[in-house]
């Protein structure tokens, strides 16, 4: 390993390398571990050294930043401003106060952040759990092919859409068990730990300082992800890299309250230990407070100091060195330093064969012993792991081991990284530029031309009226001529008084030149000058900043709505890459919050209950050997296009309304945050309606047709009735005319036969017959006729059912169409606002 610059040691006595890691697990002693930590401890104490160059800014840098956003300002910052040309001897203003515009933007940016979505999606990442999904997919898949076609019959277009379900829910809406678990696993610990609120409060760091850090570690048996201070960690052997944990060392040094550091260390820390905390917290408590009330006569030094050598050479004492060397702060807190690198450990690779004669192979750790009687050979790689030790006060040093949370990668045994999480927003090997660092020099501008302002305001005065003295009637005073001027009006002068005195007996005074009667103290250029200049540099800062004021909500009668939205739509553009890259963060910091806990609960099963945003309540059934098996991937969804998706369902909740929609679902809108669950509620309530209006659908068009069924046997019966009527008639009417000419034949056979010359009685017969068959005309036109009323009277009852049937077809038709068109609708609705968000 190439050797470190060099750090000064603690105790200012010579320069130390950071230890080599390239040992052997024998030779990582408790010496080894201290000597680590005491290598961070210097780069905390002298870190000026190395974090003046690099990616990160320096401590001094971050602390300006954040006293300029608290409203502190630093006397070189001003001067810089105020003197560039760094003229001496010169008063230049340098107290004043701070006129907060870059705050403005930091809380709007802030604000816009509090207002987004975080909605993780946990997915499992090795390959062995993807291939054991997909064969769950493709088995589910099968089933329902091999179940449809054993039906002798089948809807094909039910089929289709059945096939089209199935390919939804492999894609979004199926979850391995492992997936399941480590999601209601990220649930829990979001909401328990309040994680919402940490995530803000580090992408105001990421603003100020351009670093957010977040550190994950197992404390008390428990997973748990803080923010860290970025003025409090220190990182050295980061290259170029944008990402903390791609740094070789980081330490983080902190001032803990003792009843904080036994919470953190209690499983460390023995009794003797404890009491050593508190006993220098005393001391330190007893000296701070005897110093600050002027009692320093009272103290007595040898309690805290040895005189050692010659004269008057005096050193702490070996139990009060923490009192003098910063270890306490005046508050009482204890200095606590944590130092995590990168070590390496010896690994091998074993090859070897099992019962089968196959040949495989596993990892085996340093001094394996290899059997090479039974065909075994081990390939030994140096591989990195993580280390961490805590150096609390002076002299206590826990936990000295490999660290807890390694976060390694299945495709690559060498690659890990720690639990701590941050992102530097530098660009290749520049440092990085927060927001305040790109806007501070406006905000010193703007404070100096303020300043000045105040003083144009303090010195105008206005139009002042002279009044000369020595035009002032004789024996007259002040009061008397300002009672005469404000009461009476009148302002009297003496223009001979001045005449009797001295020289000027005998002169006329008023034959003196005399100026203007009033002086003009007035600054009203100059003011109106100074806040064009001060609107000047507030525009100039915005636009800096990427915020114009339309998207402040500042918008002119004049502007046009495309306008605005388009004003807005860049200016949120300008500032998506601080967006971006606090998910990407939040992203990696949940990621290795899994990981921890992995770690914190080993071999544990429990269920824990606790609440989602829509106030429901969801339970975590936790069981380790399933959660262990998988390595997980993260993925942050808070876009802004989700925020825009649920005000616009939520804008759309009249509409909803108007069409019928639960009271449930209006709620549901309202209440949950999360856009995926609030698409699977509504894709469910669109399945429930899309069901009961086909369900409704079916039950109208059975009603219609047992309806025109009912019609059909109605009229089938009254034919029937009408044919057996008209068959009677026509047989009643055939036989009275074959008894009428049998009747008629039998007489004309009988006179036929007494004589042939009665025509009397053959005039008879033939009028009989005439008579005959014009009755026979009449009744077969009779019958005709009913025949043709009854044929009308069917074929207009064939029309009616004809017609009903036609609207009836008609209104289903309707129904489908109506029901196509929403579902087009929605369809048209989604891309819409899909392409927006991605031209977004």
């Amino acid at each position: 390993m190439a050797k470190t610059p060099a750090i000064i040691s603690p105790n200012n006595t010579s320069l130390t390398y950071f230890p080599s890691q390239k040992r052997k697990d024998t030779e990582k002693t408790t010496d080894f571990f201290k000597q680590c930590i005491d290598a961070g401890a210097s780069l905390v104490t002298y870190g000026g050294l190395y974090n003046s160059s690099g990616v990160r800014s320096t401590k001094r840098e971050k602390l300006i930043n954040y006293n300029l956003v608290n409203g502190i300002i630093e006397k070189a910052e001003i001067e810089r401003i105020t003197n560039p040309l760094r003229l001496q001897d010169v008063y230049f203003p340098t107290v004043y106060r701070n006129y907060p515009i870059l705050s403005d933007n930091i809380q709007l940016l802030c604000g816009e952040e509090r207002n987004r979505l975080i909605v993780p999606h946990v997915t499992v990442i090795n390959s062995d759990i993807v291939n054991q999904k997909l064969e769950r997919v493709n088995q589910e898949f099968m089933q329902y092919l091999f179940q449809t076609l054993q039906k002798e019959a089948y809807d094909e277009e039910k089929v289709k859409k059945d096939i089209q379900d199935i390919v939804q829910w492999s894609k979004s809406r199926y979850l391995d068990r492992r997936e399941k678990m480590a999601q209601d696993t990220l649930d829990y610990l979001f909401r328990t730990q309040m994680l919402r609120e940490e995530f803000s409060r580090g992408f105001k760091d990421l603003l100020i300082v351009a670093e957010e850090i977040y550190i994950i570690d197992v404390i008390g048996g428990e997973p748990i992800l803080r923010k860290a201070n970025p003025n409090n960690i220190f990182t050295l052997r980061s290259g170029d890299s944008w990402k903390i944990e791609d740094s070789d060392i980081i330490v983080e040094e902190s001032y803990l309250p003792i009843g904080e550091v036994i919470d953190r260390y209690y499983e460390y820390l023995t009794p003797q230990q404890i009491k050593q905390i508190e006993e220098g917290q005393k001391l330190t408590a007893g000296l701070v407070a005897s110093l600050s009330m002027g009692k320093s006569t009272d103290v007595n030094l040898d309690a805290y100091v040895q005189q050692i050598g010659l004269g008057n050479l005096v050193t702490a004492t070996a139990s009060n060195t923490g009192v003098f060397s910063g270890n306490y702060d005046a508050q009482g807190n204890i200095r606590v330093i944590r130092t995590v690198w990168k070590g390496m450990r010896q690994i091998g690779v074993l090859e070897y064969f099992d019962e089968a004669g196959d040949r495989l192979k596993k990892l085996v750790p340093e001094g394996y012993p290899v059997r090479e009687e039974l065909g075994e050979v081990v390939t030994w790689y140096w591989v990195s792991e993580w280390y961490e030790g805590t150096k609390i006060g002076s002299d206590i040093y826990i936990k000295m081991q490999p660290c807890d949370i390694q976060m390694r990668h299945m495709d690559n045994i060498s690659r890990s990284s720690p639990g701590i999480v941050g992102t530097i927003m530098n660009t290749n090997a520049s440092k990085a530029r927060s927001l305040v660092d790109m806007g501070k020099d406006y905000q010193y501008l703007f404070n100096a031309f303020m300043h000045k302002l105040l003083d144009l305001f303090i010195k105008s005065k206005g139009k002042i009226g002279k009044l000369p003295l020595h035009l002032m009637p004789p024996g007259w005073n002040m009061d008397k001529i300002m009672y005469y001027a404000e009461y009476l009006g009148w302002l009297p002068i003496d223009a001979f008084n001045e005449g009797n005195v001295g020289a000027a007996t005998g002169k006329l005074a008023g034959t003196m030149n005399e100026s203007s009667s009033v002086i003009d103290l007035s600054f009203a250029q100059e003011i109106s000058q100074t806040f064009v200049i001060l609107d000047f540099i507030k525009r100039q800062l915005d636009n800096l900043c990427g915020i114009t004021p339309q998207r402040r909500g500042a918008i002119d009668n004049r502007e046009t709505v495309g306008g605005v939205e388009r004003s807005i739509v860049q200016s949120s553009l300008s500032t998506e890459e601080w967006f971006s890259v606090h998910e990407n963060t939040i992203s990696r910091a949940l990621r290795a919050l899994l990981e921890a806990a992995k770690v914190a609960w080993k071999d544990k099963s429990f269920k824990r209950q606790y609440a989602l945003d829509d106030g429901s309540m969801a339970i975590l059934d936790f069981d380790w050997e399933m959660f262990v098996e998988s390595e997980y991937g993260v993925d942050v969804s808070g876009s802004s296009s989700d925020s825009l998706m649920l005000r616009t369902m939520q804008s759309m909740v009249p509409q909803l309304i108007n069409k019928g929609a639960p009271l449930s679902l209006i709620l549901d809108l309202y209440r949950t945050k999360n856009p995926a669950a609030l698409q699977k509620k509504i894709e469910e309530y669109e399945a429930r309606v899309e069901a009961a209006q086909q369900q409704e659908m079916q039950l109208r068009k059975q009603e219609l047709d047992d309806a025109m069924a009912r019609q059909q046997a109605m009229l089938q019966q009254e034919l029937d009735i009408k044919n057996r009527e008209l068959d009677l008639e026509q047989y009643r009417i055939d036989m009275q005319a074959q008894i009428d000419l049998e009747i008629a034949a039998m007489q004309a056979n009988k006179d036929y036969a007494v004589s042939e010359g009665k025509k009397g009685i053959n005039d008879e017969i033939k009028k009989q017959e005439i008579i005959n068959k014009e009755f026979r005309d009449r009744q077969a036109a009779l019958r005709a006729e009913r025949e043709q009323a009854i044929k009308l009277q069917i074929e207009a009852r064939k029309l009616q059912l004809k017609a009903d049937e036609i609207a009836a077809k008609e209104r289903l038709q309707r129904m489908k169409d109506d029901a196509a068109m929403q579902r087009e609708r929605l369809k048209a609705e989604t891309v819409l606002k899909n392409k927006v968000s991605g031209e977004k």
